[in-house]
C-alpha cells in the first residue's frame, strides 16, 4: 500500500494516530512512557527495556528504509544517520515529557495536533529537498561506502 511518497506518509500518520488514540484513552500509558524515558535518561536500564528500546529502533530503521524505496525520505544521507537523528529527536520529546507533564495536563493534551506536529517535525527531518549530499563518500543505497 506504500507505493509512493503520499502513501507512505499517510500510512505514518494513520500509526501516529492509532498510538495518540490509545495514549488518550489510556493515559497510564503514558505514564509508563514518561517512567521508561526517565529511566533511560539516568542511565538506569533493565534489559527488558533494552529489548523494547531495540524493537523501537529496528521499527524506526525499518520506516526510514522503506520511506527511501518509495522516494519519501532523502537519501543522500546514510539511513543509520536518519534512524540516529530520529532517535534523538523522539528521546528529547521524551525527556522534556517528563520535564514538563503533569497529570493534569496529560488530561488537556490535543492528541489530534500532538500528532501532525510529530508527523510535521518527522517530515522536516527526513523528506527528500534540496539535498546538497553527505559530508563523506556514501554508496547508492545512502551507506557509508
Amino acid at each position: 500500500p506504500c507505493d509512493d511518497p503520499d502513501a507512505y506518509w499517510a500510512e505514518i500518520r494513520v500509526l501516529f494516530a492509532r498510538g495518540a488514540r490509545i495514549k488518550e484513552e489510556d493515559p497510564t500509558i503514558i505514564h509508563l512512557g514518561m517512567a521508561l524515558a526517565k529511566s533511560a535518561a539516568t542511565g538506569d536500564t533493565h534489559l527488558s527495556f533494552d529489548r523494547l528500546f531495540d524493537g523501537v529502533h529496528g521499527w524506526m530503521e525499518a520506516v526510514v528504509l522503506k520511506g527511501q524505496a518509495v522516494g519519501a525520505v532523502r537519501r543522500d544521507v546514510p539511513a543509520s544517520l536518519l534512524v540516529a537523528q530520529l532517535w534523538a529527536v523522539s528521546g528529547a520529546m521524551d525527556v522534556w515529557a517528563v520535564q514538563n507533564l503533569t497529570d493534569d495536563v496529560i488530561h488537556q493534551i490535543d492528541f489530534e495536533k500532538a500528532t501532525d506536529f510529530t508527523i510535521d517535525l518527522y517530515r522536516r527531518l527526513m523528506e527528500p529537498g534540496d539535498e546538497i549530499g553527505f559530508f563523506w563518500p556514501v554508496d547508492h543505497d545512502g551507506q557509508e561506502g
